[in-house]
């Protein structure tokens, strides 16, 4: 079971100096260093959010277009998308994206006529080009910005602590590890070590995040003609 706030603040005092008395509690503490823990703590998941698309974060997303409205709302917890996940599962092809400025107004000027949808976010919503005249059935991933599970939950839905009983997505050694490095460098204090550390956690933990196939030098195309296996005639 992941550790708490409270227990992740509690284990990075103890790591830290035994000058420092470990808290009973973490929110709502009347002691500026814990408070400050607090805040470190949160700027560490934050951190960690942009760093790397974690498995626990990567969300699928589905909705249906409307004829004739071209833009739709991202989900509440849209951080960022997943490059080359965004289909259109009722044509069963890719949608082209995301487009740049200078693509979006070329294609504007009516010059070019496409077949696949294009799209592109704009104004913290996601813009089709041509605008959808029927309803098609969308989806695509992105990476959530809610790491934090709420006492009790089993998902994040939270993008920071804000009780003791709080946990989060990431491992309780990289938060430690992150959160004592915050601390070292906030108090200006040498952080070389503690920074090393945690560097080298992070770098473990992203390596072990997701386990990817075997690498080819000459990888097969997602194109390419698949032979069935047994007996086949032309």
């Amino acid at each position: 079971m992941p550790q708490t706030l409270l227990e992740l603040v509690q284990q990075a005092v103890g790591e830290i100096s035994s000058d420092i008395a470990v808290p009973s509690s973490v929110v709502g503490s009347s002691d500026q260093t814990i408070l400050q823990m607090l805040r470190l703590a949160n700027r560490v998941g934050h951190d960690l959010v942009r760093e790397y698309p974690w498995r626990r974060l990567v969300t699928e997303y589905t909705f249906a277009t409307v004829n004739g409205t071209a833009a739709y709302d991202l989900p509440a917890d849209f951080d960022r998308m997943v490059p080359d996940t965004h289909y259109d599962r009722t044509n069963d092809w890719q949608n082209r994206g995301p487009a740049s400025s200078q693509e979006w107004q070329w294609l504007n000027t009516g010059l070019s006529t496409v077949t696949q949808l294009r799209w592109r976010l704009y104004q913290n919503q996601i813009k089709f080009y041509s605008t959808p005249t029927t309803a098609y059935t969308m989806a695509y991933e992105y990476v959530s910005r809610y790491w934090v599970i709420a006492s009790g939950g089993t998902a994040p839905t939270k993008s920071a602590f804000s009780v003791d009983t709080d946990t989060c997505v990431f491992p309780d050694d990289l938060m430690t590890l992150g959160l004592k490095y915050r601390w070292y460098r906030a108090k200006g204090l040498d952080y070389d070590e503690a920074r090393t550390e945690y560097i080298n956690a992070l770098s473990s933990c992203k390596s072990q995040d997701t386990p990817e196939g075997r690498k080819s030098l000459s990888p097969m195309p997602q194109t390419a003609m698949i032979i069935p296996d047994g007996n086949w005639s032309l």
